[in-house]
């Protein structure tokens, strides 16, 4: 993945200067969008297309139109479509398109599809692995299991999480 490619780095050294994202920019205006679009008022740059658009305008440019594909489960389609936002169009699905294309590698696309309430429908629509193993994406993947480690050792002793 070249999004954290630092060239002069010595490969295994350990010593390039980005350590870890905690938190970016673009996370919050994604934050800000899904509040207004869940019900928050009072965003001083306005709606969540407002939010959403600002992301757009920083990658792509300003007026630009952003295309991608219109049906992405379909991997024989090359019909595209413009994700710029709309007062109309904007959702949390195009919010979490965004998310995975501004945070791609980092750590908290499951929390957000948790968060959202669209993990496994995602899981099933968007992830080939999901699909290819026929895996039964059920309630109990929205709870990680618990090491057993941690079991182990808890007192008082504490449960596996039901369905692992």
């Amino acid at each position: 993945m070249w999004k954290f490619w630092q060239p002069g780095i010595t490969y295994g050294d350990g010593y390039d200067t980005f350590d870890f994202a905690l938190f970016r920019s673009a996370e919050a205006y994604l934050i800000a969008a899904e509040a207004i679009v869940k019900g928050a008022t009072g965003g001083v740059l306005g709606g969540a297309d407002v939010y959403y658009n600002k992301l757009i305008d920083r990658a792509v440019g300003v007026g630009v139109d952003p295309q991608c594909a219109k049906n992405p489960e379909d991997i024989t389609s090359f019909v595209t479509a413009s994700y710029r936002a709309t007062p109309a169009t904007i959702n949390i699905d195009l919010i979490l398109d965004e998310s995975a294309r501004e945070l791609f590698g980092e750590f908290n696309r499951w929390y957000d599809l948790k968060r959202t309430g669209k993990l496994i429908e995602r899981a099933k629509k968007y992830n080939n692995w999901t699909k290819a193993r026929g895996t039964n994406m059920a309630e109990y993947h929205l709870l990680r299991p618990i090491p057993q480690s941690e079991i182990d050792r808890s007192s008082p002793q504490i449960l596996q999480n039901s369905g692992y």
